[in-house]
């Protein structure tokens, strides 16, 4: 009889031993678990700057390339409206010169 409760008594020791065993293995595995999850959320958190960033540097990019675009036609039509005055210039000197040769000589 007392070998049978020895038994019992290892079995039991062995039972609690074993569930202890799996116990501290499912902490692991959440641990690991959790521990995996954080790196790839810091990952994808990682890839989503480095996008964010190239998305901003080509619209930069693109900005400044129609500012460049912008300047160069402000730049023409004031050429063209220097122009255009420097004609009209000459054109109203001709007639004020012609009205007074009309009306005083």
């Amino acid at each position: 009889m007392a070998n049978v409760v020895e038994q019992v008594r290892d079995a039991e020791e062995e039972a609690d031993s074993i569930v202890e065993d799996a116990e501290q293995k499912r902490q692991q595995t959440l641990k690991d678990a959790r521990n995996e999850a954080e790196k790839k959320i810091e990952e994808a958190k990682r890839k989503a700057e480095e996008k964010k960033k190239e998305k901003i540097d080509r619209f930069r990019e693109k900005l400044e390339s129609q500012r460049e675009d912008i300047l160069e036609d402000a730049d023409r039509d004031a050429d063209d409206i220097s122009e255009s005055a420097s004609n009209n210039t000459d054109e109203a000197i001709d007639v004020l010169r012609k009205q007074f040769e009309e009306r005083f000589l």
